[in-house]
């Protein structure tokens, strides 16, 4: 993959927004979804809203655009929303890996075409919560033991989905 100009997508775009980006020079698009878009129960997915999903992709890679597929909100965080459950809850971490493995699987045919974000952008957590933030940081917990909730949901999501 050469070098990559990218061209962030809000989350409201149609289908004729590529042209104009490709015209542009961009070869790179961030896609953002949220699992609530989709997941209509707990482990179901809605096939005619993933379906917008699926057109979005295919468009962007006829204009020749790489797609980076970033999970924006996950059972449990969103960004922009006052809930991270998903730190604390192990029921929602294995929500967000099925989510990832799932759209792993559909999309595996794009190849070099198509990368995934982090299981959930940036793990935002309020600056107050001390306790929290050790919790979920990225490096290593209280005294250099165990693995911060967020490496690890990484690497779980990573597992999975290549599984």
């Amino acid at each position: 993959m050469g070098r990559l100009y990218g061209f962030n997508l809000g989350n409201w775009y149609s289908q004729s927004d590529f042209t104009p980006v490709a015209d542009l020079g961009f070869n790179f698009i961030r896609l953002p979804i949220d699992y609530s878009f989709f997941e209509v129960e707990p482990y179901r997915y809605d096939e005619v809203r993933l379906c917008l999903v699926d057109r979005a992709i295919s468009t962007a890679t006829k204009h020749g655009l790489h797609v980076l597929l970033d999970l924006h909100g996950a059972p449990g965080y969103a960004i922009g929303k006052q809930d991270y459950s998903l730190w604390t809850d192990g029921e929602k971490r294995k929500r967000t890996r099925e989510i990832w493995k799932y759209l792993a699987r559909r999309y595996r045919d794009y190849g070099e075409e198509l990368s995934f974000g982090r299981p959930v952008g940036r793990a935002g957590i309020p600056a107050g919560d001390k306790g929290l933030q050790a919790k979920v940081s990225w490096r290593s917990g209280s005294g250099g033991t165990g693995k911060g909730v967020f490496k690890r949901l990484v690497h779980e999501v990573q597992g999975s989905a290549r599984g």
